[in-house]
C-alpha cells in the first residue's frame, strides 16, 4: 500500500505513529515507502528516534514531533509532564500528568493530532499507555474529514471509568458505524472481535 501515489499531489501514503519511542514501527513503515509523522514525548526515546531517521537517510520520509498528544494540546504550545513513577530504567511505564504533579518529570510540549495532520492516513498507529482516548479526541477532524484506512492502537484501561466508557464506545463505533473490521492480537495470536 506504500507504493501508491495520490493522485493529485503524487506523495506516498502516510502513515501516523503516536508513540513511536525509538521509532521500530516508524522505520518499518519508512523502509515500505510511507512517509510518516512520529509522535513520541519520552525525552530518552526521542534522540534514538532521530538518529534511526538520521541513520537511514529518512530525513525526508519521517517527521518526527516531540511531544505528547493529548486534548490539551494547542500547536505544541501547552505543556504537561512526563513522570515515570517506576524509575527510568522502565521506558514503557510512564504518565502524562499535569505540571503541577508533586513527582519529578520531564516537561514536554503537547500536541493534538489534528494540529500536525490535515490529510487522508493510510495507518493510525496508537500507542499512549493508557491516553488513547485523549489522542482520538485530539484526532477529531481527522477522523470527520479525512479517510482512515486502517488503525492499529495498544488499548489499557485508564483507571477512569467515564474515559474506559469513551473507549469501548469508540472501538464499537468503528466497527458498527464506520465500517472497520476489528481484530485482537494478544501474544502475536490475532483473532476476530464479535463483540465489543
Amino acid at each position: 500500500a506504500c507504493s501508491r501515489r495520490h493522485p493529485v499531489t503524487g506523495l506516498p501514503p502516510l502513515v501516523v505513529d503516536v508513540g513511536a519511542h525509538v521509532g521500530w514501527f516508524s522505520m518499518l513503515a519508512a523502509s515500505y515507502g510511507c512517509r510518516v509523522v512520529a509522535f513520541e514525548p519520552q525525552p530518552h526515546a526521542h534522540p534514538f528516534l532521530n538518529a534511526t531517521i538520521s541513520l537511514n537517510g529518512w530525513q525526508g520520509r519521517v517527521r518526527t514531533v516531540w511531544g505528547a498528544v493529548s486534548t490539551a494540546g494547542a500547536g505544541g504550545s501547552s505543556r504537561m509532564k512526563m513522570v515515570n513513577r517506576h524509575g527510568w530504567d522502565n521506558w514503557d511505564v510512564t504518565e502524562l500528568v499535569p505540571l503541577t504533579d508533586p513527582d519529578d518529570g520531564d516537561e514536554v510540549p503537547v500536541w493534538r493530532v489534528d494540529d500536525v495532520v490535515d490529510e487522508d492516513v493510510l495507518l493510525l498507529k496508537i500507542d499512549a499507555e493508557g491516553h488513547e482516548d485523549y489522542v482520538v479526541q485530539s484526532a477529531e477532524s481527522l477522523l470527520a474529514h479525512h479517510r482512515v484506512d486502517a488503525i492499529l492502537v495498544e488499548a489499557k484501561g485508564s483507571g477512569e471509568e467515564s474515559r474506559d466508557a469513551f473507549k469501548r464506545q469508540w472501538f464499537a463505533s468503528l466497527t458498527e458505524q464506520h465500517g472497520f473490521s476489528a481484530y485482537e492480537f494478544y501474544e502475536e495470536v490475532g483473532r476476530s472481535v464479535f463483540s465489543w
